[in-house]
């Protein structure tokens, strides 16, 4: 092809670009995830991330006794969009080459990297007001600025490592540079969420132990999975067992000890934290949802104990559609419909389970040792106090005996009975699953419930009581 250069453009990217890739919509838990996927391709054996408030002066701070990097290599790192390697490594946790930079700019205005090889080191900062407002032009400072060099100082003792320190925090602090509280409740989840994202890393399991620090405390994992009595319902390997689903039933909460009910309600509570937990290289970037499965699948109450682990390497990203951020993915076309049978399969096993304790409060038979029966009706399931409970029957004997004393007492238990036996979790099954409208259902009863009312009305007319001591009594009904 012949070029002809009086036929080319060349547009140069305008510098408001540059703020317009700090808003990139990271939270600060996200942006110090990605930069710690930079620390763990690097080797790392350690890595330390403290965030600290000092109102103007507040910066993040990571550093780790990687590899390091040489002047081209850091250069590179700091160079938006450019991939360090044509081929990525196996382990790569990196994406688009994107990462560092917009992950520390999201939070910051300013970010200092200082690097080095068998203590050689270099240094490159990136600075908004000196790119847009001193240079004019896309250039980054191989010196620190005076308020970094104490932060870039080393801790860790090794020969080679690198430092990220972030400062002016103005997504963190806004305009309330003076609210300690506020900031520290930004970055309140930043711990655990990285004891889940590298739990697999903290573990050691399937990859290097990596001993990972926050605000100098050591994590410890939170493993999605590290359940007992976990059960498994489903697996499939494919791509020449590259990528591997395995479909888990979490056991029933009243099963479950303290400390594993926190674990299992995570960072967004127990219901929402059902679906798929997509590992990339052993990094978990998807915790919970039903990704593109459909309507079908939604993150109901019943079904809050199924969860699908997926495993993938890094060479699948296009196919998987791994955003920028490492949040979102699709499952491929080529074995959507296998893994919509074994998640599928995994997502009925959960109601089963989940209704299971409850069944043991009601009965679909009619036995009379249930104060609780379900029945199927025109509208939908009903629950129905069973009348020929005998609890309902002594009640009964002791009218005809004229045996007040003793019905007061039946009564009394009787109440205690419904009240501890109510099957609340299937009613919430049900309607969970079958988005039954409670509204519906008073309407359909709406006659019943008048006449039931006529009823108590004219009881306690009889025996006296004012017309207004009686709509008082009823005044938070309808019906009256």
């Amino acid at each position: 092809m012949k070029i002809i250069e009086s036929d080319i453009v060349y547009l140069n990217p305008d510098l408001g670009m540059f703020e317009s890739i700090r808003d990139m919509g990271y939270s600060v838990e996200n942006a110090i995830a990605d930069l710690i996927d930079n620390s763990l391709a690097a080797k790392s054996t350690q890595i330390h991330v403290d965030i600290v408030f000092d109102k103007g002066n507040s910066y993040i701070r990571i550093e780790d006794n990687g590899t390091g990097m040489d002047r081209d290599r850091l250069n590179d790192a700091l160079t938006f969009g450019k991939k360090i390697k044509s081929t990525r490594d196996s382990d790569d946790l990196g994406r688009f080459g994107l990462g560092l930079k917009t992950a520390s700019l999201s939070q910051g205005k300013r970010l200092s990297v200082k690097t080095a090889i068998n203590n050689k080191e270099e240094i490159g900062v990136w600075d908004t007001d000196f790119v847009t407002n001193i240079v004019k032009g896309w250039a980054i400072k191989t010196q620190p600025f005076e308020s970094t060099i104490d932060l870039l100082e080393k801790t860790l003792v090794c020969e080679s490592g690198t430092i990220i320190v972030i400062e002016l925090l103005d997504k963190l602090l806004n305009e309330k540079a003076e609210d300690s509280d506020l900031f520290y409740k930004k970055i309140d989840a930043v711990g655990d969420h990285l004891s889940l994202i590298f739990h697999r890393y903290i573990q050691g399991y399937l990859v290097e132990k990596t001993d990972i620090f926050y605000q100098g405390n050591q994590l410890k994992p939170i493993d999605p999975f590290a359940f007992s009595k976990i059960t498994i319902k489903g697996e499939g390997k494919y791509y020449n067992n590259s990528v591997v689903v395995k479909a888990y039933i979490l056991p029933h909460e009243s099963k479950m000890s303290k400390a594993d009910l926190k674990k299992a309600s995570l960072e967004n509570g127990f219901t929402f934290n059902q679906g798929f937990y997509l590992y990339r290289t052993n990094r978990l970037i998807i915790c919970g949802g039903w990704l593109n499965m459909g309507d079908d699948m939604k993150s109901v109450e019943p079904t809050k104990l199924c969860r699908i682990m997926v495993d993938i390497p890094n060479e699948w990203d296009e196919v998987w559609g791994i955003d920028v951020k490492k949040s979102k993915a699709i499952i491929p076309n080529s074995i959507y419909s296998d893994v919509e049978k074994i998640v599928k399969n995994a997502y009925d096993s959960s109601k089963d389970r989940y209704i299971h304790r409850s069944k043991r409060k009601i009965s679909d038979t009619g036995s009379y040792s249930w104060i609780w029966e379900a029945r199927k009706s025109v509208n939908g399931k009903v629950y129905k106090i069973n009348r020929k409970h005998p609890l309902i029957d002594q009640i009964s004997e002791m009218e005809e005996k004229k045996d007040f004393d003793g019905l007061k007492k039946l009564l009394f238990g009787l109440i205690d009975h419904i009240e501890i036996n109510l099957p609340i979790t299937e009613i919430i099954s049900d309607g969970a699953m079958n988005q039954a409208d409670l509204s519906d259902v008073i309407e359909n009863n709406r006659e019943k419930l008048k006449k039931v009312t006529a009823n108590f009305r004219k009881k306690l007319m009889d025996q006296g009581k004012s017309e207004e001591f009686i709509n008082n009594l009823l005044g938070d009904t309808d019906l009256i």
